[in-house]
């Protein structure tokens, strides 16, 4: 019986130190990112004076002064997301800001639809809370 020398063309260990990383780098993947806090579904809809508002951005921060944001849609319909790839708002109390997405610059003249209580000088508070959180905000004009 002939006997065949088959020689790995790599070191011994390589199969070992390949498997080892393997397992490295998927258990970090898997992680959260640092600095990610943790986050939670929020939904809703902007309605201004009984109408939804469209075209609307909506700016959570929290306390800690991790920001999320989404638009609206025609319907007033929003979903904020921390980074693109992470849907969601941080947990905890958060200052909630809504502006007119504005694709330009106003020209003169121009007076925003929604008072600045809403946005530069928001009084929105929420909490946002472990699993689905489902915020409407009702908002008047006046």
């Amino acid at each position: 019986m002939q006997r065949y020398n088959l020689r790995f063309p790599f070191p011994r260990n390589f199969l070992l130190v390949w498997c080892v990383l393997l397992v490295a780098t998927t258990s970090a993947c898997s992680r959260k990112t640092r600095g990610t806090p943790d986050l939670a579904p929020v939904s809703g809809v902007v309605t201004l004076d009984g109408k939804p508002l469209g075209n609307a951005m909506v700016l959570f921060t929290s306390d800690a002064g991790m920001s999320s944001f989404g638009a609206t849609d025609p319907s007033g319909r929003y979903a904020v997301a921390y980074r693109s790839h992470l849907k969601g708002a941080a947990l905890g109390l958060s200052v909630v800001r809504i502006t007119m997405n504005l694709s330009e610059q106003p020209g003169p003249g121009y007076k925003d639809l929604i008072p600045a209580k809403y946005n530069a000088q928001s009084t929105l508070r929420v909490e946002v809370k472990p699993g689905d959180n489902t915020i409407d905000f009702p908002l008047s004009s006046k």
